[in-house]
């Protein structure tokens, strides 16, 4: 009874805190052992006063190098009360890689980790048409969710993982830091200067290909035209490249008109990062 109720409260702090993907694994490390942090921070006793996490990632995202080097990382501030514990991947040569590089325990089945860990980190960008499946005996057992972008492929997924988050009153979340820099906060305040009818407009990002990181363009538009207001919000995207995953590649963009405008078009290209 005292086991289940101290993995509660773990899990209640999730619900508790903010969790922008972007700022929550600042500050990276080399650490390659779980309890490396644990030791090195008098006032973190063992590692049972942290929560436990597991990491469903793939072999080039954050799940498989950012976020467990911050997380686990030795002689830093833990912020996150946080330990990676667990991972899983769809391949057996990054769970081998995982397990290596970072001292973490991984399973040859994605739900075993069930049971171990009281949240689940989820960032495997080729993986992403499965969510819906992948996250749901882990909402059903109540275990909070924290997904990078992007959340899903289509609508109805997301509204299957969506509801039944709701259903077992699961916490589930998604984020990004591309929101909040001073070059985001400069366009939202020209965009507030203009004000009403916007005609179009033209941006171009670093970003890769459109599957794992176009997402980020569309929500970094929608974000700075919308501000919270009902009109002006994103009605279709496309995208036209030469290689699906591969840039470089343009996303145009139909908005709704603003307070009462035509709608509007923009574009953004996603530009060769080096």
């Amino acid at each position: 009874m005292n086991n289940k109720k101290k993995n509660n409260n773990r899990r209640s702090f999730i619900a508790r805190s903010t969790l922008g993907t972007g700022g929550m694994f600042a500050g990276l490390s080399k650490s390659k052992n779980v309890s490396a942090g644990v030791r090195s921070n008098p006032k973190i006793r063992s590692s049972l006063d942290l929560l436990k996490a597991g990491i469903i990632f793939n072999g080039s995202g954050h799940g498989f190098s950012s976020w467990p080097a911050a997380i686990n990382a030795e002689n830093r501030t833990r912020h996150t009360k946080m330990v990676v514990t667990h991972g899983w991947s769809f391949r057996r040569k990054y769970r081998d890689a995982f397990k290596e590089r970072f001292g973490c325990a991984v399973v040859n089945n994605f739900d075993d980790m069930i049971g171990k860990i009281d949240c689940l980190l989820v960032d495997d960008f080729w993986a992403v048409s499965w969510y819906h499946k992948l996250l749901q005996p882990f909402i059903e057992a109540n275990i909070p969710i924290v997904v990078d972008r992007p959340f899903s492929t289509s609508r109805p997924k997301a509204k299957f993982i969506l509801d039944l988050a709701k259903k077992h009153n699961t916490p589930i979340t998604t984020g990004t830091s591309y929101e909040y820099p001073k070059e985001a906060a400069m366009a939202r305040q020209y965009v507030k200067e203009i004000g009403g009818d916007i005609r179009g407009y033209c941006a171009h990002t670093y970003m890769t290909d459109f599957y794992s990181h176009g997402i980020h363009g569309i929500n970094w538009a929608h974000r700075i035209l919308c501000q919270g207001i009902e009109d002006g919000r994103v009605l279709t995207a496309s995208y036209k490249t030469t290689n699906w995953h591969r840039p470089n590649g343009i996303v145009t963009l139909k908005h709704e008109g603003r307070n009462g405008g035509k709608s509007f078009y923009g574009v953004i290209q996603l530009n060769q990062p080096y």
